[in-house]
């Protein structure tokens, strides 16, 4: 229920909710390849602080992209 309140939330445009430990997890898994004991040595509000970034890069990345592309229209 966490994750699916965590990812409404962003599409409503609210940033104020933190993502659920489970969903860090998860993503640092899929994405490194890291294993559980791996992530449970590091604390838990440096995994959620780590999340925050990787998730506002991937925002900003995308948004770079589409200004360049409506540029590249003109």
């Amino acid at each position: 229920m966490e994750v699916h309140h965590f990812y409404i939330s962003r599409a409503n445009g609210k940033t104020e909710v933190a993502a659920p430990p489970e969903l860090i997890e998860l993503d640092l898994i899929e994405k490194f390849h890291w294993t559980p004991m791996e992530i449970d040595q590091i604390p838990l509000g440096k995994l959620q602080r780590l999340y925050i970034a990787m998730d506002q890069r991937e925002a900003s990345q995308q948004a770079a992209s589409e200004i360049m592309a409506r540029r590249n229209k003109k």
